[in-house]
């Protein structure tokens, strides 16, 4: 199956989106409770929703993460392993405007959900309590839509068989970072496989719930050794949700790092949606259970809220998780079209955008910035232009989209484009790097500084970009990064630290 977005012409400059009168408070759980006793005597009624621990980073510990506050005169905070985070509603904003699938919050409601959290960030100060209160988010596909014809093409790739396994293994993406030959021929040393690292892709996923339990391997099987390929004549069949995104993602990252035990979870529904509070819940799950391990998180998603530095929930959850010795793969985004020079490309959004993250662009078969691509620290193959692919089209990114076991690679493959499947390629290449690693570089240990380690082998082993357009114009080059991911050169580089 090949796909491509339907109904780009509906792209728009993006607003913060919020669950309707939701909020979020990160915490130490005896502060996040008096919060919570506090504020109906403020005149701020609170419904309890849900709560959930998650692993705190050591700035948290440190210096409890009052926002606003400079810290200073604030003693440390007594050493702690989690911290609350808690999702609640205010009923008098709970009405609010949009659909059930995708509530999308007018101005006014979106300002009066703002204003009631900076109320209890307010509150929380005066209070001198170690909590922070944000709306909570909606996040999601990189794309931002304001329309409900969001829907994918497939295409049925021949009746051979292998024909999708051919076409997978064999596109110009994979060979452009140097994984295969034209063949699909794998070009890496047979042992630089991933072997002994766990990858989460956070994402789509086949499963109807939400659920943080790993699909089993076979989902992910992706059979070696592929024959040339032959001539493929695709066909349109028909449209489909975003259910398969996370498949395709995880499939690109199984490419590069066939060896990786790799976990799906499902945090996005079929239209590509879902909820901070869900994602972290992902998170914290996998960061339980790699804990000890070399791991690697996928996040081929966005958020149209605004960052909020290392105080913000989901940046303390990727902040522990770094410290663990975990490496976070961001997409940069896919809304910088609009972009009329170099000085217009937009910055990686959240959560490309926080600390301890790698965020990552989308580069064109002709090493060029993608005309959507957000500014990334790195870029990889990520499909030439966003809209729906024509038969035959082969520039953009490949991956497996079944969604049964038995269905993998039976003549069906997936084609898109953006930084959601730039992403995997990186997450892929920094499996390797963790499986390289096994001599640590001076005043780095497995809980601090690995993800810095791994991207600087990355930018330094990165293919540099073209020099700009003919005329000099940099908008084509410039927010690729340190350059485009070469898997070859940066395995040669690792062996510094073997």
């Amino acid at each position: 199956m090949m796909r491509g977005i339907h109904g780009i012409a509906n792209l728009r400059p993006r607003r913060p989106r919020y669950v309707p009168g939701e909020v979020l408070i990160l915490g130490l759980e005896a502060d996040v409770q008096q919060l919570l006793q506090r504020a109906p005597a403020a005149g701020t009624r609170l419904d309890l929703l849900d709560r959930l621990a998650l692993p705190a980073s050591r700035s948290f510990r440190r210096r409890p993460p009052v926002s606003g506050d400079p810290w200073a005169g604030v003693p440390p905070a007594p050493g702690t392993a989690s911290v609350d985070v808690v999702r609640l509603r205010l009923p008098a904003l709970a009405a609010g405007e949009g659909s059930e699938r995708s509530p999308v919050l007018g101005p006014a409601a979106t300002g009066a959900l703002e204003e009631a959290a900076d109320g209890l960030r307010a509150l929380a100060a005066d209070a001198g309590l170690a909590v922070h209160v944000e709306p909570h988010c909606i996040v999601g596909d990189p794309l931002e839509w304001e329309t409900d014809t969001l829907a994918r093409r497939v295409m049925h790739v021949g009746e051979d068989p292998a024909g999708g396994e051919r076409l997978f293994l064999s596109q110009p993406a994979f060979r452009m970072i140097g994984l295969t030959d034209e063949t699909g021929r794998r070009l890496l040393p047979p042992e630089e496989d991933g072997a002994q690292v766990m990858v989460a892709v956070l994402d789509t996923a086949p499963a109807r719930r939400v659920s943080p339990t790993p699909f089993p391997p076979a989902w992910l099987t992706i059979h070696p050794g592929a024959p040339t390929p032959g001539l493929v004549t695709p066909s349109w069949t028909e449209f489909r949700d975003l259910s398969d995104h996370g498949l395709i993602c995880a499939s690109l990252v199984h490419a590069v790092a066939p060896a990786a035990e790799i976990h799906l979870y499902r945090v996005l529904n079929d239209a590509g949606e879902g909820d901070l509070f869900g994602l972290l819940r992902a998170v914290a799950d996998f960061a339980t259970r790699s804990r000890g391990r070399f791991a690697v998180m996928n996040l081929s998603l966005g958020s149209t809220c605004p960052a909020s530095g290392t105080d913000g929930v989901l940046a303390q959850a990727l902040m522990a998780f770094a410290e663990q010795g975990g490496v976070t793969c961001a997409a940069a985004g896919n809304t910088a079209a609009v972009a009329a020079k170099a000085s217009a490309i937009p910055a990686a959004q959240p959560p490309a955008s926080l600390p301890y993250t790698i965020a990552v662009a989308a580069a064109t078969r002709a090493g060029q910035r993608a005309s959507y691509s957000h500014r990334g620290d790195i870029a990889a193959p990520g499909g030439e232009a966003l809209g729906v692919p024509g038969p035959g089209d082969t520039d953009d990114l490949i991956g497996m989209a079944a969604s049964h076991p038995e269905a993998a690679f039976s003549g069906y493959v997936a084609m898109d484009a953006g930084t959601s499947f730039s992403t995997p390629l990186v997450a892929g290449a920094s499996a390797l790097m963790l499986q390289a690693i096994s001599h640590w570089p001076a005043g780095v240990t497995l809980e601090r500084g690995i993800d810095r380690v791994v991207l600087d082998l990355l930018a330094r082993s990165a293919t540099p970009p073209p020099d700009g357009l003919p005329n000099g114009d940099p908008l084509a080059t410039d927010g690729l990064g340190a350059g485009i991911l070469h898997l070859g050169q940066a395995l040669e580089l690792s062996k510094v630290y073997r």
